[in-house]
């Protein structure tokens, strides 16, 4: 039975890494459309990482449950895919370490492909929320785009858009 869980456990991993490298791509893929501004690509995008995450979060949560099965069968109390790794021999113990090591790579390269893509959507919202700040700084008391109890800087930007019009 350890063999199989070990087995299993090997797969699931391999499985989770097949779907955080696919993410990574999409994530790549949307930070080149956002540097684009290209808004249907995003949407797109956005959709297409929403299912990979589906299956991503599937097999993270078989890798846990048969993280925990496993560390149960050699003794751990907490167990942990490393700590399970030396205590099972090989070659299991070896695929076992080196997987979980692929998947910490894995989800490295994904966390910060999504703190960038994270990043350049924040600079986009923020020129969205300038430029409707810019056609609605006429001098009204709501401007219907600023935060509640804030009141923005009166800026000049009606009268540039008065002027060419």
């Amino acid at each position: 039975m350890l063999i199989s869980l070990a087995d299993q456990l090997h797969e699931a991993i391999q499985e989770e890494i097949r779907f955080a490298e696919a993410l990574f791509k999409l994530g790549v893929e949307k930070r080149d459309a956002l540097v684009r501004v290209e808004t249907s690509g995003v949407d797109e995008l956005t959709r297409r990482e929403q299912r990979v995450l589906i299956g991503l979060g599937s097999a993270g949560a078989l890798r846990m449950q048969l993280t925990s099965r496993l560390g149960d069968c050699v003794g751990l109390a907490k167990p942990s895919v490393t700590e399970i790794s030396r205590k099972t021999g090989e070659p299991h113990a070896t695929r076992l370490r080196s997987s979980a090591g692929r998947l910490r790579e894995a989800l490295t390269k994904l966390a910060t492909i999504t703190k960038t893509n994270r990043e350049l959507t924040r600079e986009s919202m923020g020129f969205v929320k300038t430029f409707f700040g810019l056609l609605g700084s006429n001098g009204q008391e709501k401007n219907g785009y600023g935060k509640p109890g804030y009141a923005p800087p009166v800026a000049p930007g009606r009268l540039m858009i008065d002027e060419v019009v």
